[in-house]
């Protein structure tokens, strides 16, 4: 076993060529993953037809009901600095997403973190509208700093509000 685990560490792992499908989220790409350096390090390119976050937003909501009853955590914070412990330059294409509640189609994110933090640019049509968004996290201060920016161009607002249920008529 210790010559397997010393491999790991030494040498980079290729996952190539992956394809799978969890539920009606089907998947493919390329990864690969390092353990050698001061930091685990992820990079590569995934894609999926469907990506359908339902199962994962339904057990999320049951475990926030179970825990609601018992006054257990929550208060509890989500440990920010965690989401930048690895170094990671991984891209996710996605031509649907189911779950949302809204119609996301032709998304395209980059989830890129250093020991500095997290920067997720993200690219989507959401209800129709062309939109560029985007995530900071800096962990390199001693409060970590969330920033979301958010951009469109030639979107008529009250339309995207109609088409992600905010607005009626």
């Amino acid at each position: 076993y210790e010559e397997i685990a010393r491999a790991l560490i030494q040498t980079p792992v290729h996952l190539g060529d992956l394809q799978g499908r969890l539920g009606q989220s089907e998947f493919s790409g390329d990864l690969v993953v390092a353990f050698r350096g001061a930091r685990p390090r992820v990079s590569g390119a995934l894609s999926a037809t469907t990506l359908d976050l339902r199962p994962f937003l339904a057990a999320s909501s049951s475990a926030e009901r179970a825990g609601s009853g018992s006054g257990a955590g929550a208060e509890r914070g989500l440990p920010l600095r965690n989401l930048a412990s690895v170094d990671a330059d991984v891209e996710l294409k996605v031509e649907r997403w189911l779950g949302l509640g809204v119609d996301v189609r032709d998304a395209s994110l980059a989830w890129r973190s250093d020991e500095r933090g997290v920067q997720v640019p993200i690219r989507a049509s959401i209800a129709g509208a062309s939109l560029a968004c985007g995530l900071e996290l800096d962990t390199s201060v001693p409060t970590p700093a969330l920033a979301l920016r958010l951009g469109a161009d030639d979107v008529q607002l009250w339309e995207l509000a109609r088409g992600i249920g905010v607005a009626s008529g």
